[in-house]
């Protein structure tokens, strides 16, 4: 009997460290995988977006926060089957220019990486309701305070501007700034999308 038991064992364990191994491997190229995003990627994940987005908002306008955003905007706007507004705002990467382009039509937030601009767009009867866009929270900040232009200095109800992404920093998860709507979360922000590296 003791013979049976030991020998069980072994199996078991074997078992049970081929397990292990096979799924640390499987996770690795899923982390690996993750961290290359492709068009192919940005397109499945923005119309998952899109379609989750739908069923429990209908925005008047899509506003994405820079041309990054933009494209992730136009692409979930078709899967929404609805009919909006899409603009876009401006990011400026303090390391590309000494000094900010002053820019009339948009409310700057500015911080020590990057000036956000956010287009000066009014609420009014025909537009209520908005869905900000972008490809990835960090902290939750910059989104969080685009959203604050949208409420305090454009006129819009804070309950009618929704935030999206397509990754979310499990950071900002935890800090309860994540945005209204993401499709993945993510520990690691070391991410190369087609359009560059996360910054």
């Amino acid at each position: 009997m003791g013979d049976f038991l030991t020998w069980s064992g072994w199996v078991a364990g074997f078992i049970g460290l081929g397990s292990t191994l096979f799924f640390g491997f499987e996770n690795r190229k899923l982390n690996r995988r993750m961290r290359s995003v492709d068009w192919s990627d940005v397109v499945v994940w923005s119309r998952a977006l899109g379609k989750k987005v739908s069923k429990e908002f209908q925005p008047d306008m899509i506003y994405a926060t820079d041309a990054r955003g933009g494209m992730i905007a136009a692409i979930m706007q078709d899967s929404m089957n609805s009919l909006n507004v899409s603009l876009s705002g401006t990011t400026i990467w303090k390391d590309q220019y000494q000094t900010p382009p002053d820019l009339k039509l948009f409310e700057m937030i500015d911080d020590k990486k990057v000036a956000v601009g956010v287009l000066k767009i009014k609420a009014s009867n025909d537009l209520q309701k908005v869905l900000i866009v972008d490809d990835l929270t960090v902290t939750g900040g910059n989104m969080e305070r685009i959203k604050e232009i949208f409420v305090k200095k454009l006129g819009f109800a804070a309950e009618n501007v929704k935030t999206c992404t397509l990754l979310a920093s499990e950071t900002s998860i935890a800090n309860k700034r994540a945005p209204d709507y993401y499709h993945h979360s993510c520990a690691s922000l070391d991410f190369d999308f087609p359009w560059g590296r996360v910054r």
